[in-house]
């Protein structure tokens, strides 16, 4: 089958376009009332482009903010549009449209058609040439840096809110701009003065100074290295107060990642000159800090001469010193002038030496691991010593409890089984009652031991809490309370010694309630962990139903009062329902606070 002229062009428009070429869309909001015909004329071929037959010259003067675009209508013979030797589109099916704001040019402007040989059309062609407003997208810092540069070779518009860091000091409207939320992240290099570009319209300010906030609009430019904002409007919104800059070093901005950055370097001034660069004379000299020299500017040379040779701390932004060519040449500290220089005293001075010196042998670590070493020693001692109080404190309360409430119980024990040897001389509602008495003070007794065992040992400063329950449990079980079930994971052993006492005063609570009032014969302890560092308990009988959680306590009776006491406290979160066939009440709460 023998190739057609159209399928002839589409293949030397393939092998000829540059990688990634694609026309931009024309805007949507297009108003063609003010549209101007371009009426092609014969080109006369130029050297390497002998498919090249029309050509269409005018001139504009763009307003900011504005795009244009080309429609050629019914015309529908494939070609490829070039405007300004830009390539553009290729045109090969209908719509015969482009956005042509990327390589338009103030003042004259030429719009050329290539087609495949035979391809051409029998008239010149037309099209119409209208203007478009922009359609701004929002935009951050951080998601322009983030995009790979070719995805704005047609500088698509944009709208940016940022915070000045470094203002330009001649170029009143030219500035690095970083995101509000994190002004010493890189930044953006914005500008309303570029070539071929009307000036930016500035509303609220007459200068650009560090701490501005800007809304600006306009193009993201690729320009040499990293995109940057050619701007169509700034506007100053507001101001903010800049926290002081990152310390760094002067060999760490050698990579894309770390330029634009607002940093503050120490090191020593040296080799003061002056210097001529892109056709301007500028004040420069080398800041050395050990590491490596970066070059300093925007200072003055009686400032520079004044600290030469001296150690000073210097505020700035480093960026990338770019040719005309786009090859970077290498880093340098922009500042914002004298007052971005302090000398460094004495002291200054002498750690840094110090620095350098434990650095040079080796050991620039030395320091920090030292006083981590130390730190660490401190608090195991401040922990001994805290641990030792709260154990001398638990054993005198547990000599108190022993010496006092402990003989109480064991005197009325004494006179409850006096009374028992003439029980079967009582009416039965007396032996009852008797009986009822002997049974709970038996308990107490159970309980008040328990409690002055766990306060003569350290339990509660080693033992993780499900250990602490296994232990009560056989406690119980030795005293033949009831019968007891365990069901305990494993626990946090950072639960602190006294959320450990007070989850356990509560369980200990439940379970004295459950016998002595409940009447159980059957209690169950749980534990588990769970996510975020919490953990779990739960406590269930078979006994009456009784909701912990929520009655309310009776006169004279302080047991559900301490439960909720110390949950408070600890905020330990208490919440009643059945398991199991048994009535369960759960605290759970954070293993600290």
């Amino acid at each position: 089958m023998r190739p057609t002229p159209t399928t002839l062009l589409l293949a030397v428009l393939a092998a000829a376009a540059p990688r990634g070429a694609a026309a931009a869309p024309v805007p949507a909001n297009a108003d063609r009332a003010d549209a101007r015909r371009l009426v092609f004329e014969t080109a006369t071929p130029r050297p390497g482009r002998s498919n090249e037959l029309f050509a269409a010259r005018f001139e504009v003067s763009p307003r900011p903010g504005a795009r244009h675009a080309v429609d050629f209508g019914s015309f529908g013979v494939p070609c490829r549009l070039r405007l300004n030797d830009g390539y553009l589109a290729d045109f090969v099916t209908p719509p015969f449209a482009a956005d042509v704001t990327a390589f338009l040019r103030i003042g004259a402007n030429e719009l050329t058609l290539e087609f495949a040989d035979g391809a051409s059309p029998a008239d010149a062609p037309a099209c119409d040439f209208f203007e478009t407003q922009a359609d701004f997208r929002p935009a951050t810092v951080a998601g322009i840096l983030a995009a790979e540069r070719d995805s704005f070779r047609l500088k698509p518009s944009c709208v940016v809110t940022g915070v000045v860091t470094y203002a330009h000091p001649v170029l009143r409207d030219t500035a690095i701009v970083a995101d509000p939320g994190a002004p010493d992240a890189p930044g953006l290099y914005a500008t309303g003065v570029f070539p071929e570009k009307p000036r930016a319209e500035a509303v609220g300010y007459v200068r650009l100074e560090e701490g501005d906030l800007l809304e600006i609009r306009g193009e993201i430019d690729p320009m040499l290295v990293e995109p940057g904002i050619v701007a169509s409007r700034i506007v100053r919104i507001g101001r903010t107060a800049l926290p002081p800059p990152r310390p760094g070093r002067a060999a760490g901005f050698a990579d894309p990642p770390h330029w634009n950055v607002r940093t503050r370097l120490r090191g020593t001034v040296r080799n003061p000159r002056r210097v001529r660069l892109f056709d301007e004379e500028r004040d420069e000299f080398d800041l050395d800090d050990g590491s490596d020299a970066i070059r300093v500017h925007g200072m003055g040379a009686e400032a520079v001469r004044a600290l030469n040779g001296r150690l000073v701390e210097i505020d700035g932004v480093v960026m990338p010193c770019i040719s005309s060519s786009g090859t970077v040449l290498f880093p340098i500290l922009e500042t914002a002038g004298d007052g971005a220089a302090r000398p460094v005293g004495r002291f200054g001075r002498a750690a840094a030496a110090l620095r350098r010196a434990l650095r040079d042998a080796g050991l620039f670590l030395l320091p920090p691991f030292a006083a981590a070493v130390l730190w660490l020693l401190v608090e195991r001692r401040r922990k001994r010593s805290r641990d030792a109080a709260i154990a001398a404190e638990r054993k005198r309360i547990a000599a108190e409890l022993h010496d006092t409430i402990s003989q109480y119980l064991a005197g009325a024990g004494l006179l409850l089984r006096n009374v028992r040897s003439v029980e079967s001389t009582l009416p039965p509602e007396q032996r009852e009652a008797l009986s009822s008495a002997s049974g709970m003070l038996d308990l107490s007794r159970t309980e008040i031991r328990n409690a002055i065992d766990n306060l003569r040992n350290d339990d509660l400063l080693i033992l993780r809490l499900d250990r602490l329950l296994e232990l009560f449990a056989q406690r119980l079980r030795a005293a033949g309370a009831a019968e007891v079930e365990t069901d305990l994971s494993p626990l946090p052993s950072s639960i602190s010694p006294e959320r450990k006492a007070d989850a356990m005063a509560i369980v200990q609570e439940l379970v004295a309630n459950a016998l002595k009032h409940g009447g159980a014969s059957r209690v169950r302890l749980a534990s588990a962990a769970l996510p975020g560092n919490r953990f779990r308990v739960a406590v269930a009988d078979d006994g009456a139903p009784f909701n912990a959680a929520s009655a309310e306590p009776r006169p004279g009776h302080f047991g559900l009062v301490d439960i909720r006491e110390r949950a408070e406290r600890n905020r330990f979160a208490l919440r009643s329902g059945r398991a199991r066939g048994l009535q369960e009440l759960t605290i759970e709460g954070e293993a600290s606070k």
